[in-house]
């Protein structure tokens, strides 16, 4: 499983993607629509133009953000577009108070975008450009009447703002999902990790206790895995992992339950299936690991221990059972399902 570190990474970045696509396409629409109006409605030439501008600028960057992937050149592109645009419009306006709204739109994004140490400079920077404007175009500080255009600028802000926030709250509900998620499977094989599974196993035989219904386990550990590893390398070994997970999870039934145990074992949880059942999908198991295609040259087989509960083993004991019979299935010759039994465990 890949560490803390680069999962949390891993979803910033595909946050951060995310957002810059939704970012750009909004400009580019933004740009086209409030560029007609001011043509339109208010026969403004020189803010539709730059409105327009905005328009060809986020189109671009949204197709070379999504041909080439490069998250980095795109979100610099895309600040500093924005923050000359609403320099230019802060211009446009001739430093109305109204105008300035918009600057607090930068700040967030920089920090999403940039992270916080450059999105912190990136930030201050601009403030300083629109207060050095200002104070050297605009030192009155004229602030026009209450009018349509300050409202729909108002207006205009508060709703970007709304969308960013909601955005960043939707990133965190996913990131939490997506780490819990990384938290309950293994990351080669994306089955079941072992704590996770101890976890259904205890789950499981709490409720068999209470309906009467066994419950049982599969434990298989791949036949010498070691000398696939030594002959062959790890990367194979891994492929070879990934493909009998891959085949675990097309063989067993919509009710099990499958996960990687340690190394090159797995665990299947059988629930409301006794000896019979069990040994039924074991077998199914064993023939489909051992028919499967792998990389050229290499032969997998797999050996499998079983154990049921007919009601009140705790969990550790049924797993117990099921390694003893694994253990007896390697040391009659491997390649085969042996099923616990009084005997096999003397």
């Amino acid at each position: 499983m890949p560490g803390g570190n680069a999962v949390a990474e891993q979803i910033r970045r595909d946050q951060q993607y995310r957002l810059l696509r939704v970012m750009l396409a909004l400009m580019a629409a933004y740009g086209a629509v409030i560029g007609l109006v001011n043509l339109l409605l208010f026969d403004a030439l020189a803010i539709a133009a730059f409105d327009l501008a905005t328009m060809g600028i986020a189109l671009a960057t949204w197709v070379y953000l999504r041909r080439s992937g490069r998250l980095k050149p795109a979100s610099w592109v895309a600040i500093a577009t924005l923050a000359a645009l609403l320099l230019a419009y802060t211009a446009l306006a001739r430093g109305a108070a109204y105008s300035l709204v918009w600057v607090t739109v930068l700040p967030p994004l920089a920090f999403f975008l940039l992270g916080s140490r450059a999105g912190s400079w990136v930030a201050g920077a601009f403030g300083l450009m629109v207060a050095g404007y200002i104070a050297a175009f605009h030192p009155g500080f004229p602030v026009r009447p209450f009018d349509l255009g300050a409202f729909l600028n108002i207006v205009e802000v508060l709703l970007a703002h709304w969308l960013i926030h909601r955005f960043s709250e939707r990133c965190h509900e996913a990131a939490y999902e997506q780490l819990g998620a990384y938290a309950r499977v293994d990351g080669l094989t994306g089955l079941l990790n072992r704590e996770q599974l101890d976890a259904e196993l205890r789950q499981a035989l709490s409720l068999a206790s209470r309906s009467g219904q066994p419950v049982a386990v599969a434990l298989l550990d791949l036949d010498h895995f070691k000398a696939i590893n030594d002959r062959h390398g790890h990367p194979v070994g891994d492929q070879v992992l990934v493909t009998v997970a891959r085949v675990l999870g097309d063989v067993v039934r919509s009710t099990d339950r499958v996960g990687r145990w340690g190394g090159e074992e797995f665990l299947l949880l059988l629930p409301e299936t006794g000896e019979a059942g069990a040994r039924a999908v074991a077998e199914k198991v064993r023939a489909a690991i051992e028919a499967a295609a792998y990389p050229a040259g290499v032969v997998v087989t797999t050996s499998i221990g079983v154990a049921w509960d007919p009601g009140g083993l705790p969990p550790q004991s049924l797993v117990a059972r099921a390694d003893k019979a694994l253990y007896e299935a390697k040391a009659a010759g491997r390649n085969r399902v042996v099923a616990w039994t009084p005997s096999v465990a003397e």
